[in-house]
């Protein structure tokens, strides 16, 4: 799934995600909308850049860790 949204319509979606987890399954979603990345169990973070100047793992756990991965743009806004 890559929702690509208003920010309006964020609230709809995050409730709609949450209601398919908490039915048991894994949802796999790429976004840049720190409002859905926030919340997220586990985050892949690539970079360091985009396009050419990006595209390795650079991080991948849990969402707290995140801010502790210097090599992250990603971890100054979260």
């Amino acid at each position: 799934m890559k929702p690509c949204l208003h920010l309006s319509d964020i609230s709809r979606l995050m409730k709609i995600m949450n209601h398919f987890v908490e039915q048991g399954n894994t949802l796999v979603v790429i976004e840049h909308h720190l409002e859905i990345i926030r919340p997220a169990d586990w985050i892949i973070d690539r970079g360091p850049e985009g396009e050419s100047a990006g595209g390795e793992v650079i991080y991948a756990g849990p969402s707290a860790g995140l801010r502790n991965c210097s090599a992250s743009l990603t971890a100054q806004y979260i």
